[in-house]
Protein backbone atom coordinates (compact mmCIF):
# COMPACT_ATOMS: atom_id res chain seq x y z
CA UNK A 1 0.00 0.00 0.00
CA UNK A 2 1.22 3.37 -0.47
CA UNK A 3 1.94 6.38 1.56
CA UNK A 4 -0.36 9.31 0.36
CA UNK A 5 -1.02 11.26 3.07
CA UNK A 6 0.89 12.05 6.63
CA UNK A 7 -0.97 11.59 9.79
CA UNK A 8 0.18 14.18 12.42
CA UNK A 9 2.20 11.59 14.77
CA UNK A 10 4.15 11.34 11.31
CA UNK A 11 4.74 14.78 10.73
CA UNK A 12 6.02 15.53 14.44
CA UNK A 13 8.42 12.71 14.33
CA UNK A 14 10.39 14.68 11.29
CA UNK A 15 11.90 16.99 14.20
CA UNK A 16 12.45 13.97 16.55
CA UNK A 17 14.13 11.74 14.07
CA UNK A 18 16.05 14.98 12.44
CA UNK A 19 17.56 15.68 16.50
CA UNK A 20 18.49 12.18 17.05
CA UNK A 21 20.65 11.48 13.58
CA UNK A 22 21.99 15.58 13.78
CA UNK A 23 23.37 14.52 17.48
CA UNK A 24 25.04 10.77 15.66
CA UNK A 25 26.27 13.18 13.32
CA UNK A 26 27.66 15.78 15.75
CA UNK A 27 28.66 13.10 18.42
CA UNK A 28 32.41 12.79 20.23
CA UNK A 29 34.15 9.93 22.30
CA UNK A 30 35.23 6.81 22.14
CA UNK A 31 33.16 4.54 19.40
CA UNK A 32 31.09 1.75 21.32
CA UNK A 33 33.26 -0.98 18.87
CA UNK A 34 30.99 -4.09 19.57
CA UNK A 35 27.96 -1.86 18.23
CA UNK A 36 30.28 -0.45 15.30
CA UNK A 37 31.16 -3.99 14.12
CA UNK A 38 27.74 -5.55 14.70
CA UNK A 39 26.72 -3.17 12.26
CA UNK A 40 29.73 -4.08 9.76
CA UNK A 41 28.41 -7.27 10.07
CA UNK A 42 25.19 -6.73 9.37
CA UNK A 43 25.63 -4.71 6.77
CA UNK A 44 28.11 -7.29 4.80
CA UNK A 45 25.31 -9.57 5.12
CA UNK A 46 22.53 -6.87 3.28
CA UNK A 47 25.15 -6.77 0.80
CA UNK A 48 25.56 -10.60 0.13
CA UNK A 49 28.67 -10.91 1.46
CA UNK A 50 30.20 -12.70 4.25
CA UNK A 51 31.15 -10.24 7.38
CA UNK A 52 34.70 -9.56 7.84
CA UNK A 53 36.59 -12.21 9.92
CA UNK A 54 38.86 -8.80 11.49
CA UNK A 55 38.39 -5.38 12.50
CA UNK A 56 40.83 -2.95 12.52
CA UNK A 57 40.78 -0.16 14.57
CA UNK A 58 42.43 3.54 13.78
CA UNK A 59 42.22 7.13 15.37
CA UNK A 60 41.13 9.27 12.73
CA UNK A 61 40.24 9.13 8.63
CA UNK A 62 43.45 10.34 7.75
CA UNK A 63 45.56 7.11 9.63
CA UNK A 64 42.22 5.43 8.34
CA UNK A 65 43.16 6.32 4.69
CA UNK A 66 46.82 5.08 4.87
CA UNK A 67 45.57 2.26 6.66
CA UNK A 68 42.89 1.53 4.04
CA UNK A 69 46.46 1.34 1.69
CA UNK A 70 47.85 -1.22 3.95
CA UNK A 71 45.73 -3.59 3.68
CA UNK A 72 44.97 -3.14 0.19
CA UNK A 73 49.03 -4.20 0.08
CA UNK A 74 49.81 -1.34 -1.66
CA UNK A 75 52.87 -0.48 -0.15
CA UNK A 76 54.95 -0.14 -3.42
CA UNK A 77 52.34 2.26 -4.78
CA UNK A 78 52.00 4.52 -2.74
CA UNK A 79 54.15 3.79 0.66
CA UNK A 80 57.04 6.91 -0.40
CA UNK A 81 54.66 9.27 -1.34
CA UNK A 82 52.49 9.59 1.46
CA UNK A 83 55.22 10.02 3.44
CA UNK A 84 57.10 6.96 5.15
CA UNK A 85 56.13 7.64 8.88
CA UNK A 86 52.77 8.36 8.15
CA UNK A 87 53.09 4.80 6.29
CA UNK A 88 54.67 3.26 8.81
CA UNK A 89 52.65 4.25 11.80
CA UNK A 90 49.29 2.98 10.04
CA UNK A 91 51.23 -0.06 9.09
CA UNK A 92 52.13 -0.94 12.24
CA UNK A 93 48.56 -0.26 13.98
CA UNK A 94 47.57 -2.56 11.20
CA UNK A 95 49.77 -5.52 11.32
CA UNK A 96 49.62 -5.33 15.02
CA UNK A 97 45.92 -6.35 14.57
CA UNK A 98 45.59 -8.25 11.86
CA UNK A 99 48.54 -10.47 12.78
CA UNK A 100 50.46 -10.58 9.30
CA UNK A 101 46.95 -11.31 7.63
CA UNK A 102 46.66 -7.98 5.51
CA UNK A 103 46.86 -7.56 2.22
CA UNK A 104 43.39 -8.96 1.00
CA UNK A 105 43.05 -7.14 -2.28
CA UNK A 106 39.57 -5.63 -3.24
CA UNK A 107 37.88 -3.74 -5.81
CA UNK A 108 35.34 -0.94 -5.61
CA UNK A 109 32.72 -3.78 -5.86
CA UNK A 110 32.82 -4.66 -2.22
CA UNK A 111 32.29 -1.10 -1.04
CA UNK A 112 30.05 -0.59 -3.42
CA UNK A 113 27.60 -3.43 -2.64
CA UNK A 114 27.83 -2.49 1.24
CA UNK A 115 26.83 1.01 0.90
CA UNK A 116 26.08 2.79 -2.73
CA UNK A 117 24.49 -0.56 -4.17
CA UNK A 118 21.93 -1.12 -0.91
CA UNK A 119 21.32 2.18 -1.04
CA UNK A 120 20.05 2.63 -4.71
CA UNK A 121 18.22 -0.38 -4.19
CA UNK A 122 16.13 0.43 -1.24
CA UNK A 123 15.88 3.93 -2.58
CA UNK A 124 13.88 2.72 -5.25
CA UNK A 125 11.91 -0.12 -3.08
CA UNK A 126 10.78 3.19 -0.77
CA UNK A 127 10.56 5.37 -3.44
CA UNK A 128 8.08 3.13 -4.87
CA UNK A 129 5.68 3.10 -1.68
CA UNK A 130 5.74 6.61 -1.42
CA UNK A 131 3.36 9.27 -3.02
CA UNK A 132 5.73 11.58 -4.57
CA UNK A 133 4.28 14.99 -2.88
CA UNK A 134 4.33 13.39 0.19
CA UNK A 135 8.71 12.09 -0.41
CA UNK A 136 8.79 15.86 -1.23
CA UNK A 137 7.53 16.90 1.79
CA UNK A 138 9.49 14.47 3.91
CA UNK A 139 13.45 15.34 1.77
CA UNK A 140 12.67 18.97 2.22
CA UNK A 141 11.28 18.31 6.39
CA UNK A 142 14.11 16.03 6.96
CA UNK A 143 17.16 17.20 4.82
CA UNK A 144 16.46 20.68 4.88
CA UNK A 145 16.77 20.99 8.92
CA UNK A 146 20.11 21.40 10.42
CA UNK A 147 20.98 17.82 10.08
CA UNK A 148 22.02 18.99 6.77
CA UNK A 149 24.83 20.64 8.04
CA UNK A 150 26.20 17.33 9.08
CA UNK A 151 27.64 16.83 5.59
CA UNK A 152 30.04 20.21 6.20
CA UNK A 153 32.08 18.35 8.66
CA UNK A 154 32.28 15.63 6.05
CA UNK A 155 33.24 17.76 3.63
CA UNK A 156 36.01 19.57 5.62
CA UNK A 157 37.53 15.80 6.75
CA UNK A 158 37.39 14.75 3.05
CA UNK A 159 39.56 18.11 2.54
CA UNK A 160 41.69 17.82 5.14
CA UNK A 161 42.91 14.22 4.63
CA UNK A 162 42.89 14.78 1.11
CA UNK A 163 45.44 17.56 1.51
CA UNK A 164 47.21 16.24 3.67
CA UNK A 165 48.16 13.33 1.75
CA UNK A 166 48.91 15.39 -1.21
CA UNK A 167 51.07 17.43 0.46
CA UNK A 168 52.93 14.61 1.43
CA UNK A 169 52.91 12.96 -2.53
CA UNK A 170 54.04 16.33 -3.62
CA UNK A 171 57.12 16.79 -0.95
CA UNK A 172 57.94 13.23 -1.45
CA UNK A 173 58.37 13.14 -5.55
CA UNK A 174 59.53 16.74 -6.09
CA UNK A 175 62.64 16.00 -5.21
CA UNK A 176 62.70 13.37 -8.13
CA UNK A 177 60.36 14.98 -10.51
CA UNK A 178 61.53 18.76 -10.51
CA UNK A 179 64.92 18.49 -11.52
CA UNK A 180 63.73 17.07 -14.57
CA UNK A 181 61.13 18.94 -15.68
CA UNK A 182 63.23 22.16 -14.87
CA UNK A 183 65.66 21.45 -17.11
CA UNK A 184 63.37 21.12 -19.99
CA UNK A 185 61.80 24.64 -19.50
CA UNK A 186 62.78 28.09 -18.37
CA UNK A 187 62.53 29.30 -14.79
CA UNK A 188 59.99 31.77 -16.23
CA UNK A 189 57.69 29.00 -17.82
CA UNK A 190 58.04 26.47 -14.45
CA UNK A 191 56.83 29.22 -12.38
CA UNK A 192 53.75 29.58 -14.79
CA UNK A 193 53.25 25.54 -14.92
CA UNK A 194 54.01 24.73 -11.33
CA UNK A 195 50.60 24.46 -10.23
CA UNK A 196 49.23 22.59 -12.98
CA UNK A 197 52.60 19.78 -12.94
CA UNK A 198 52.09 19.58 -9.46
CA UNK A 199 48.14 18.88 -9.56
CA UNK A 200 48.93 16.41 -12.51
CA UNK A 201 51.26 14.75 -10.07
CA UNK A 202 49.09 14.40 -7.33
CA UNK A 203 46.51 13.19 -9.57
CA UNK A 204 48.44 10.28 -10.75
CA UNK A 205 49.85 9.53 -7.38
CA UNK A 206 47.31 9.52 -4.80
CA UNK A 207 44.19 8.43 -6.62
CA UNK A 208 41.08 8.40 -5.41
CA UNK A 209 41.32 5.12 -2.97
CA UNK A 210 42.02 6.60 0.05
CA UNK A 211 38.66 8.37 0.48
CA UNK A 212 36.99 5.62 -1.19
CA UNK A 213 34.81 4.93 2.54
CA UNK A 214 32.13 4.41 4.11
CA UNK A 215 31.33 8.29 6.10
CA UNK A 216 30.00 6.32 9.23
CA UNK A 217 28.70 8.85 11.29
CA UNK A 218 28.50 11.51 9.07
CA UNK A 219 26.15 9.51 6.84
CA UNK A 220 24.31 11.43 9.15
CA UNK A 221 21.80 13.11 6.98
CA UNK A 222 21.29 10.04 4.71
CA UNK A 223 20.88 7.22 6.88
CA UNK A 224 18.38 9.81 9.13
CA UNK A 225 16.28 10.72 5.81
CA UNK A 226 15.71 6.82 5.59
CA UNK A 227 15.56 6.06 9.37
CA UNK A 228 12.34 8.37 9.01
CA UNK A 229 10.67 5.40 6.77
CA UNK A 230 12.01 3.05 8.55
CA UNK A 231 10.75 4.53 12.07
CA UNK A 232 7.77 6.84 11.87
CA UNK A 233 6.45 5.16 7.87
CA UNK A 234 7.05 1.76 9.08
CA UNK A 235 8.47 0.27 5.81
CA UNK A 236 10.26 -2.39 5.74
CA UNK A 237 12.33 -2.19 2.93
CA UNK A 238 14.62 0.76 4.85
CA UNK A 239 15.27 -1.99 7.23
CA UNK A 240 17.51 -3.47 4.92
CA UNK A 241 20.01 0.28 5.78
CA UNK A 242 20.10 -1.46 10.05
CA UNK A 243 23.65 -2.21 9.54
CA UNK A 244 25.04 0.85 8.15
CA UNK A 245 22.85 3.14 11.12
CA UNK A 246 24.09 0.76 13.77
CA UNK A 247 28.00 1.75 12.30
CA UNK A 248 26.58 5.45 12.11
CA UNK A 249 25.16 5.55 15.42
CA UNK A 250 28.41 4.09 17.26
CA UNK A 251 31.69 5.28 15.18
CA UNK A 252 33.24 7.02 12.98
CA UNK A 253 34.38 6.29 8.87
CA UNK A 254 35.00 3.06 7.87
CA UNK A 255 36.46 0.92 4.92
CA UNK A 256 34.94 -2.08 4.31
CA UNK A 257 37.25 -4.76 2.66
CA UNK A 258 36.86 -8.58 1.72
CA UNK A 259 38.07 -9.77 5.02
CA UNK A 260 38.55 -6.75 6.80
CA UNK A 261 37.06 -3.83 7.68
CA UNK A 262 38.67 -0.29 8.77
CA UNK A 263 36.63 1.22 11.59
CA UNK A 264 38.02 4.45 12.61
CA UNK A 265 36.86 6.27 15.80
CA UNK A 266 34.91 9.77 16.36
CA UNK A 267 36.82 13.07 17.12
CA UNK A 268 37.20 13.80 20.48
CA UNK A 269 36.67 17.36 20.11
CA UNK A 270 33.65 18.73 17.70
CA UNK A 271 32.48 22.86 18.13
CA UNK A 272 29.86 24.07 15.98
CA UNK A 273 28.27 27.07 15.91
CA UNK A 274 24.25 27.45 16.20
CA UNK A 275 23.61 25.89 12.61
CA UNK A 276 25.96 23.13 13.83
CA UNK A 277 28.15 23.99 11.05
CA UNK A 278 32.18 23.20 12.29
CA UNK A 279 33.09 26.35 14.13
CA UNK A 280 36.26 27.80 16.67
CA UNK A 281 37.06 31.59 17.15
CA UNK A 282 40.37 30.42 19.17
CA UNK A 283 41.23 27.06 18.56
CA UNK A 284 40.54 23.84 16.49
CA UNK A 285 36.83 23.06 15.62
CA UNK A 286 37.85 19.12 14.92
CA UNK A 287 40.10 17.00 16.66
CA UNK A 288 40.63 13.48 16.16
CA UNK A 289 42.65 11.18 19.16
CA UNK A 290 46.29 11.00 17.14
CA UNK A 291 46.20 14.49 16.60
CA UNK A 292 44.46 15.24 13.03
CA UNK A 293 43.02 18.30 13.58
CA UNK A 294 41.04 20.96 11.45
CA UNK A 295 40.32 24.70 12.25
CA UNK A 296 36.98 25.96 10.80
CA UNK A 297 35.16 29.32 11.23
CA UNK A 298 31.17 28.40 10.62
CA UNK A 299 31.75 25.77 8.34
CA UNK A 300 34.40 27.25 6.12
CA UNK A 301 37.82 25.53 6.24
CA UNK A 302 41.05 27.86 7.56
CA UNK A 303 43.95 25.54 7.73
CA UNK A 304 45.21 22.03 8.54
CA UNK A 305 47.84 21.66 11.02
CA UNK A 306 48.23 18.93 14.32
CA UNK A 307 46.01 19.74 17.70
CA UNK A 308 49.71 20.34 19.05
CA UNK A 309 50.65 23.02 16.88
CA UNK A 310 49.79 26.79 16.12
CA UNK A 311 49.20 26.59 12.85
Amino acid sequence: MKIEKLTELQIRAMSEVADEWLAHGLATGPADRDEAEAGVAAAYRVAGLEPPATFVWLDSPLTGAVGAWVVADAKDEVRDQVGADLWDAAETQVRDQVGGRAGHQVGDQVRARVRSEVFAEIGAQVRARVDDHVWARIWEGMRGSDLKQVTSVRKLLRIEVGERLRYRVWVGVRGRVEPSLRARVTDDAWAQAEDRVRDVILRGCTGARALKSVPGQHDAEQLGFYDYFRGPCSLAEAERLAGLMRVARSAGRWWPFENIAILTERPTVLHHDERSRPHSETGHAIVYPDGLAVRARHGARLCHGSSGDSS
